[in-house]
């Protein structure tokens, strides 16, 4: 992606659907990936609950400790997989957030909202 002034790239966070299912007790793979200007570089990337007063990185909310993992490389891919869905995890709306070694440079996709079946 480039903008037409000065051709920089722009930041941006791309999800494969922004409406998710899963399977109760199952694992579900939020796909993603993101964009930023290649002069910068990538000083924290995580994934965090939009109904939450911060935006604390979800692999260290007690909830989700051992059931979350980032399939990230640090360069474009921001896929998350949350393991032995709950229902409460429906509860929750979804964002990844990055950050850059530009003091402006922080950017959060869209919310991602997961939905799960019974088995």
């Amino acid at each position: 992606m480039c903008l037409g002034v000065l051709g920089q790239q722009v930041y941006s966070v791309t999800y494969s659907s922004t409406n998710v299912c899963g399977v109760e007790g199952s694992f579900v793979d939020i796909s993603c990936t993101y964009s930023y200007p290649n002069h910068l570089e990538i000083r924290e990337t995580f994934w965090f609950m939009v109904n939450r007063r911060k935006t604390d990185d979800l692999s260290l909310d007690s909830k989700y400790q051992g059931r979350v993992e980032y399939l990230s490389d640090n360069v474009d891919n921001c896929t998350l997989r949350i393991k032995d869905l709950k229902e409460s995890d429906t509860a929750e709306k979804y964002k990844f957030r990055f950050i850059t070694n530009d003091p402006k440079g922080k950017w959060s996709g869209s919310e991602v909202t997961l939905s799960l079946r019974r088995k």
